[in-house]
């Protein structure tokens, strides 16, 4: 078997959201997931950290990770498990999120679509 045949083992390290309103994103993933952020400061910008389930989680300001500003919504989703889905989703809508789907069931999951208060679409998940 050549290199470029070989399985690749892959786990994730870091998620990376480019933020516009940091403070409204920072609250809205801390009370949505239970993360504790910490503040961090490169050249003059603001970003948060959290780490969870073995990854980090950066809130990083659209011009430092030079995203253009014109794009309204994100070009990727994020699907995060959950242990209780509605409870997740309500969360999240209390804390400034939009609805995209409501909890749903879809074979042996459950499956809700949100956007953060940048417009960023996630979907959560939850094994039945």
């Amino acid at each position: 078997m050549s290199d470029c045949e070989k399985s690749v083992t892959l786990s994730i390290d870091k998620i990376t959201l480019a933020i516009n309103d940091m403070e409204a994103c920072r609250e809205f993933y801390s009370e949505m997931l239970g993360l504790e952020f910490v503040r961090l400061e490169i050249q003059d910008f603001t970003l948060y950290s959290a780490s969870t389930q073995g990854f980090e989680l950066l809130l990083c300001p659209r011009e430092l990770a030079q995203v253009d500003n014109s794009i309204n919504n994100n070009t990727f989703q994020v699907r995060i498990k959950v242990s209780d889905i509605q409870n997740t989703f309500d969360k999240a809508i209390r804390h400034g999120g939009q609805a995209i789907q409501p909890p749903q069931r879809s074979g042996s999951v459950f499956l809700a679509g949100i956007r953060d208060p940048d417009g960023n679409s996630l979907e959560l998940v939850q094994q039945v």
